[in-house]
């Protein structure tokens, strides 16, 4: 599975047959660990230490179906680390004056008027780089990879596949739509296809010559994934490289390819800034966070970025400093991204397997690298008020998913009952788990998912997931016909759909990050 115009990397370390930099030689075992554990038969490192990009080596093969070691010039898909690359080009156009983080999708674009997805028009450009754009989580499963299709799908399919899940600007949920938008946005004012944007106006400029936007434009050796050949494949396996998946649409969203070591120069930019790339002032806002995931738990969300104050980093303990991260996945590959500010340490890890984890390289890497301070004893589990709770009893309705729902308090906590998931044939726990006071998990055919209750005026609130959004309307707001039910024979089909999306994000544990070696 190479690309065309392949050629001969070089790089060290156990792809290449070479010995590792014995400062790496944990990192480099704790890898070679992880990735028997994953689906991925190959992976790339490289880490941000001593003001310097080091290259870790390759491990694996790069090819399922045959033995292609991992070079430094490898590619892989960086799933939804693409996000970064989006903030910072849409930075640049609010830097140039061509957008403002206050612009609306609809100054941009005016004619688009999605027949379902009504209020996302009004997204502003900090709504949408920040995961407040309140549009389904649409995606795009075709093939149109051609650089117009981004304008025309989201002109097109977009308009009946998405659906507002709540208004702009109320509350944080993870949505790829968000960053499409961004990316065309930042495609029309420029003039100038996203794709170009990506390649010639920053990865260029950051001497980034390994991260390519279109995969027609990819050179030299190339990843082929282990994972899914579509949305309704439900078994693993190698997919070759012509199969892997891409639409313009998604393009911004995450579908970049890069290298390690790329992503290591990316992160030495977030760490430090360039103002050949960037200004200092938007650059500070890059790096900052601008809004909590959850209601009541830690945890915060920037520009592509999340943001924790601390992290459980396995058996050595919580430590109590700030950590940032991102990561992507796309059917067929995982990008693994963390950064220490404090440290000033970065790593990456790109890997050719669907949904893997590198909590032991992680760990390893941080404890063994970086000099941290003493661990702290780990923050207590939030209490849980039922009063708190109890304030979001009643109905809710999410006519495009999980259809009506009914929260009652029960004897220990917060109950559901969902007649219409009861009707398509899906089975789930009424009693729901405490995370929080306003944060409690949800048990749907067997896989625990995360739901957020959030108030609004006149008894309005909401039940938020990053699948589906149920809204209890307020006490004087008169009955709306609501468009494009969800019909009984289809719910389960579109409820799991959704599901899909929403258990690439973690449960939360008490709001920080945690990374588990076990």
């Amino acid at each position: 599975g190479e690309g065309e115009g392949e050629g001969e990397g070089e790089g060290e370390g156990e792809g290449e047959g070479e010995t590792i930099d014995p400062r790496f030689a944990d990192l480099a075992e704790a890898l070679a660990t992880d990735l028997d554990r994953n689906l991925a038969t190959g992976a790339q490192v490289a880490v941000w230490l001593d003001g310097t990009c080091h290259y870790v080596g390759g491990f694996g093969s790069a090819s399922a179906s045959e033995d292609q070691p991992v070079t430094e010039d490898t590619l892989f898909m960086i799933g939804s680390d693409t996000k970064k690359m989006v903030s910072v080009l849409a930075l640049q156009q609010v830097e140039s004056g061509t957008l403002s983080l206050d612009t609306p999708i609809t100054d941009v674009l005016p004619d688009f008027a999605p027949t379902y997805a009504r209020s996302f028009p009004e997204a502003t450009l900090h709504q949408l780089l920040s995961h407040q754009g309140g549009s389904s989580d649409y995606t795009n499963w075709g093939t149109e990879a051609t650089d117009e299709d981004l304008y025309d799908v989201a002109h097109s399919d977009f308009y009946v596949g998405a659906y507002s899940m709540v208004r702009p600007g109320v509350f944080w949920n993870y949505s790829n739509p968000n960053f499409s938008f961004a990316g065309l946005m930042d495609e029309t004012v420029s003039g100038t296809f996203w794709a170009d944007r990506a390649t010639g106006d920053l990865a260029e400029v950051l001497d980034m010559d390994r991260t390519f936007a279109r995969k027609a434009d990819l050179t030299g050796p190339v990843s082929s994934g282990y994972g899914l050949s579509g949305p309704r494949d439900t078994s693993p396996g190698p997919v070759d490289f012509e199969d892997h998946w891409e639409t313009a649409f998604v393009r911004p969203a995450g579908l970049v390819w890069s290298t390690a070591t790329d992503q290591c120069t990316l992160a030495r930019f977030l760490l430090h800034g360039d103002e050949e790339v960037l200004s200092a002032e938007l650059h500070a806002e890059l790096v900052a966070p601008h809004v909590d995931v959850f209601p009541d738990l830690e945890g915060s969300y920037g520009y592509g970025l999340f943001f924790n104050d601390g992290g459980q980093l396995g058996a050595a303990g919580y430590f109590d400093i700030p950590i940032w991260s991102h990561g992507g996945n796309t059917l067929t590959h995982t990008s693994t991204f963390y950064l220490l500010p404090e440290q000033d340490f970065a790593i990456s890890i790109l890997s050719n397997g669907a949904g893997d984890s590198f909590d032991q390289t992680l760990v390893t890497a941080m404890t063994s690298l970086v000099d941290l301070p003493d661990p702290v004893p780990a923050p207590d589990s939030p209490d849980i008020d039922l009063e708190v709770a109890a304030a979001f009893v009643g109905t809710y309705d999410d006519r495009f998913n999980v259809g009506e729902v009914r929260v009652s308090m029960g004897d220990g906590g917060l109950e559901v009952d969902m007649p219409d998931l009861d009707a398509a044939g899906l089975s789930y726990d009424p009693v729901l788990q405490p995370l929080s006071s306003q944060v409690w998990a949800v048990t749907i055919d067997g896989t625990d998912y995360d739901l957020s209750f959030y108030a609004g005026e006149d008894g309005e609130a909401w039940m938020r997931n990053r699948a589906f959004v149920a809204r209890r309307a307020p006490a004087e707001e008169p009955v709306a016909a609501l468009p494009m039910p969800v019909l009984p024979e289809t719910r389960a089909e579109w409820v799991r759909d959704a599901l899909l999306r929403a258990s690439l994000q973690p449960i939360p544990h008490r709001g920080y990050v945690r990374l588990a070696t076990d």
